[in-house]
């Protein structure tokens, strides 16, 4: 048994068919006439091929939220893309953090996620405010 799902990406002057067709834990997507991408063996949250999908995805429908974790800026999961229209049936919007990765270990999350969704720019000059005052603990 296979899964496919043919769409069209819209995003901004460009318009393009893509098709995800999905077997077991291989995925195969294809973008217009371009060669088909193949990721074999997504079956867990943090495998290489899954990881190199959401990367891809990511592109593809422009989502470059970044984080704080420690003294480092990273990618935001992709699943941090859905969060607005995501609601938990466990856990609501009391608990929107928690409700499909665990948010709550990236510094200001709530900050950053509103200032990207809401057009801010952030220059994430905090970083060097995070190794300052962690140097002066020190």
């Amino acid at each position: 048994m296979f899964f496919r799902l043919d769409c069209v990406l819209e995003k901004s002057e460009e318009i393009c068919n893509l098709v995800f067709v999905r077997s077991n834990d291989t995925l195969v997507l294809q973008k217009g006439n371009e060669p088909p991408v193949r990721f074999d063996g997504i079956n867990s949250n943090n495998s290489y091929e899954y990881i190199r999908y959401k990367e891809l995805f990511s592109k593809l429908i422009g989502f470059d939220l970044v984080l704080q974790k420690q003294a480092e800026l990273i990618g935001a999961p992709l699943e941090a893309a859905l969060l607005p229209y995501y609601i938990s049936q466990s856990v609501g919007w009391v608990y929107i953090r928690e409700s499909i990765g665990d948010y709550r270990f990236y510094k200001d999350f709530k900050f950053d996620y509103l200032d990207y969704y809401c057009g801010i720019k952030n220059d994430h000059k905090r970083i060097i405010k995070y190794n300052l005052e962690k140097e002066k603990r020190n």
